[in-house]
């Protein structure tokens, strides 16, 4: 695993977290420090640390609104801390360890005003190359309706056939169905963490968390074994906006994450795509927001990806992978059948109970399409 990262990033990422620490208050609330005198705080940007170099007093000193106080303490932390232990602590993670100043850093991060020094990746580090000129990124809701959960899942299996590779927040909802969505047709996709690199958050989604690494790669800006703060989803969306060349949401409402990526996307210069959803869903006002201003509709991912990524940049896989979802494929490569005929040239590799959970699942993957008399087809433009 590479460790290609200076100590003077090293320096700064540590900062960072001592930075989260700092309470993050509401507009006109102030902190008293130990004499009762007011403290201006503000949330933490790594720039403030911009050219600093790795010493405790320096680095404390880039705490601009602490108490004196609370900065003496940040000292006696930093006292201690060394980028060589820095760096062991990655490799028992199992996690590169690239900064900004290294040639192997992520190019597209380099155009965030505020770049992360460094970045830790779990996974496949060359996918990172193919960012951002092959990959969408993908964001929504926690809170998605069943229809929004498909179209999420729908939308990135067809980025992912179309050689596309999906970046998105692993978050609940939205983003843990688009991960699924590229991993249904075997395509990588990359998760954006606000936790270190190395924890499965949320805990409920460790599971997914393994399917990406198999396939794909988990990074974050945040050091080996780091907890999420409050501010760092919405610090962890500028990355998700700079690691594709697009940025989709499926489902959000007015107020949501998902616009600021949105924005973050827009500052970039990178443009922005929506999902079009119902006029009575909360979930949706977001998304039909965007569109009403001017931002792109997409109902097909691979038609998305098709149109906005080189096609012959990457292989693409031509047919699920494994399973019983390759065992279907393969039946219905000679023609259109029915559930009842699938299950029968089936029976020796799936259960009859299985069948409908997996017809649904090629369905909305878009490997098939049930035609109006009942039948399954494969869905010509993706046949081998």
């Amino acid at each position: 695993m590479e460790q290609d990262a200076c100590d003077r990033c090293l320096a700064l990422s540590q900062l960072t977290v001592y930075l989260a620490k700092i309470p993050v208050l509401r507009h006109g609330e102030v902190e008293k420090d130990d004499g009762g005198e007011p403290v201006v705080l503000r949330p933490p940007l790594v720039a403030d640390a911009a050219g600093l170099a790795p010493h405790p007093a320096q680095l404390a000193r880039a705490t601009v609104g602490v108490s004196e106080h609370r900065a003496r303490s940040f000292a006696v932390e930093l006292r201690d801390w060394s980028a060589d232990a820095m760096r062991e602590a990655a490799w028992k993670a199992g996690l590169t360890v690239l900064c900004s100043c290294s040639p192997s850093y992520p190019a597209p991060l380099h155009d965030l005003a505020d770049e992360p020094p460094v970045i830790y990746v779990r996974g496949d580090l060359a996918l990172l190359g193919r960012c951002p000129d092959h990959a969408i990124s993908m964001v929504g809701t926690r809170h998605p309706t069943v229809t929004g959960r498909n179209a999420s899942r729908r939308i990135a299996a067809g980025i992912g056939r179309t050689g596309g590779v999906v970046v998105s927040g692993m978050a609940l909802g939205i983003d843990a169905a688009a991960h699924e969505g590229a991993l249904s047709v075997g395509a990588p996709t990359i998760a954006v963490l606000a936790s270190g690199a190395d924890l499965a958050t949320p805990g409920s989604n460790r599971k997914l968390y393994g399917q990406i690494l198999d396939a794909g790669a988990v990074v974050s800006e945040m050091p080996p074994g780091c907890r999420p703060f409050v501010w760092g989803f919405p610090a962890r969306n500028r990355i998700i906006a700079a690691l594709g060349t697009v940025t989709v949401v499926v489902e959000a409402p007015i107020k949501s994450g998902a616009l600021i990526t949105v924005e973050q996307a827009m500052d970039l210069g990178r443009d922005t795509y929506a999902v079009p959803g119902s006029l009575a869903s909360d979930v949706s006002e977001g998304t039909n927001l965007m569109l009403q201003e001017g931002a792109g509709a997409v109902i097909d991912g691979a038609h998305l990806a098709g149109h906005l990524l080189d096609r012959d940049s990457a292989p693409r896989p031509e047919a699920p992978a494994g399973g019983p979802e390759a065992a279907i494929h393969a039946a219905l490569t000679n023609g259109p059948l029915s559930s009842a005929e699938l299950g029968h040239r089936t029976a020796s590799s799936l259960a009859a109970a299985e069948l409908d959970d997996v017809l649904l699942d090629l369905e909305l993957a878009g490997w098939v399409a049930r035609r109006p008399d009942g039948r399954y087809r494969i869905v010509d433009r993706y046949r081998p």
